[in-house]
């Protein structure tokens, strides 16, 4: 007979199953509600909405990160389906939900030192912002040019390039988060490369990896056309990001072994 130990751990087992099926449940009925109401407010059809199209490259750049030949519905609706999953794997509204608050808790407290670098961002010209290197909504990258003075005008000589890989537990890297960094680089002369990549869970370990090869072999391509040197590339990544560089550079060695 089982003992009572083990009656209860066996309660405990079904009940856990029970509770992950009716949350399930209910992020799916989240999902398709959300989605509903897309389709109601905007009136489109996800069907005739996308119009699959090759990579193509872009050295211009553009303040909207919504990439044109993907639009507006498709990556609403696609942030939507990967919100709805998200949370699922996070537990909602558990103990998530009181990290998030403090999260926005100290970036609030944070923004008068945020807000002067942000703006620059934003506004500046020697940021090219959202130049593609893949096919995907999130092949996206920010290239950080370095100021222009006296001293450099009267010089050819090209600049060395850092890329960064920001961080984010593989699930909210940005490469926004970096804009910081991107004007201290600026300032020193250092042509800055922030590559977006896709995160848990519209993408794995590996496929976040593929995406960092892809960027740098974006740089590689692009970067002399900038103002660059090919020559002189440095790649570094923080927390996640500084996982996936290594992974990326162990994966080159391993092909060039």
């Amino acid at each position: 007979p089982m003992s009572s130990q083990g009656m209860g751990r066996r309660k405990g087992q079904n009940l856990f199953l029970q509770c992950r099926n009716l949350l399930s449940a209910g992020t799916r009925w989240v999902q398709n509600m959300v989605l509903e109401t897309v389709d109601f407010i905007t009136g489109s059809d996800p069907a005739k909405s996308f119009v699959p199209r090759s990579a193509i490259a872009n050295v211009q750049g553009s303040a909207n990160p919504v990439r044109p030949d993907i639009g507006y519905y498709p990556t609403f609706r696609l942030l939507s389906i990967l919100l709805a999953e998200l949370l699922w794997w996070l537990g909602m509204p558990g103990l998530w939900l009181l990290n998030f608050v403090l999260l926005v808790l100290y970036v609030i407290m944070m923004l008068p030192a945020f807000i002067p670098i942000f703006v620059h961002y934003l506004i500046s010209p020697s940021v090219k912002k959202n130049l593609t290197y893949g096919p995907s909504m999130r092949h996206q990258l920010d290239v950080y040019l370095p100021h222009v003075d006296a001293k450099s005008k009267s010089s050819n000589a090209a600049r060395p390039v850092v890329i960064f890989i920001s961080g984010g537990a593989w699930i909210i890297g940005y490469k926004t988060w970096s804009f910081m960094m991107g004007k201290v680089m600026q300032d020193n002369g250092i042509i800055f490369v922030s590559p977006d990549y896709r995160n848990f869970p519209q993408a794995r370990c590996k496929d976040m990896v593929q995406d960092v090869n892809c960027a740098i072999q974006w740089v590689f391509d692009h970067i002399e056309d900038m103002g660059g040197d090919r020559n002189q590339i440095t790649l570094i990544g923080q927390s996640a990001g500084a996982q996936l560089s290594a992974l990326a550079l162990i994966e080159a060695a391993q092909r060039e072994a």
